[in-house]
């Protein structure tokens, strides 16, 4: 387990996983889940989809919070599509473990993801 809260680690408390739940319903050892979450590596593409229903967001946001994990301490993840139109910040994840919402990743705003 990791000893600080990396933004893999804080989706996966804010879903109400811990590493063995997160584990035994993907199919994959803890240390797998771990592994990620150190930023040490990736989950599979084909792993990728189940991850995020399981952590209740869209491919898109764990692209993102996937991308703070790797991101090196202090920095903030570059998103792909910076500075293009309107943005919406998902910070509940980094804000269930002590974050300010200004770090965390932001998603493009979609019909779909809108929640209305």
């Amino acid at each position: 387990m990791a000893t600080k809260s990396s933004p893999l680690g804080c989706a996966r408390s804010a879903a109400g996983h811990t590493q063995e739940t997160l584990a035994f319903a993907l199919g994959v050892s803890v240390s797998t889940v771990g592994r990620w979450e150190a930023g040490a590596s990736e989950p599979l593409p084909t792993t990728r989809p189940k991850l995020a229903k399981l952590l209740n967001m869209s491919l898109a946001q764990l692209d993102q919070v996937l991308q703070a994990t790797d991101a090196p301490a202090g920095q903030k993840p570059a998103s792909a599509d910076q500075g293009a139109g309107p943005r919406r910040t998902h910070s509940r994840y980094w804000m269930s473990c002590g974050g300010r919402s200004s770090d965390a990743p932001r998603v493009p705003t979609t019909p779909t993801s809108r929640g209305n």
